[in-house]
């Protein structure tokens, strides 16, 4: 099995997902990022990050 590497910002996003569930929205990750460690990021961003995680096939 391969690891992947993922960075400190990929992981957040990843947690977030895994805790709201599917068919979330980019803005849910967001609030829930602000929420609950603190960080705030632009759309544009989050989906930037996502797109990363979907070519690492997460």
């Amino acid at each position: 099995m391969k690891l992947i590497e993922l960075s400190e910002v990929e992981i957040l996003i990843m947690k977030s997902i895994w805790k709201l569930g599917d068919g979330i929205t980019v803005y849910e990750i967001i609030d829930y990022l602000d929420q609950v460690y603190d960080r705030k990021y632009a759309r544009s961003t989050v989906k930037t990050y996502i797109t990363k995680l979907k070519k690492k096939d997460l």
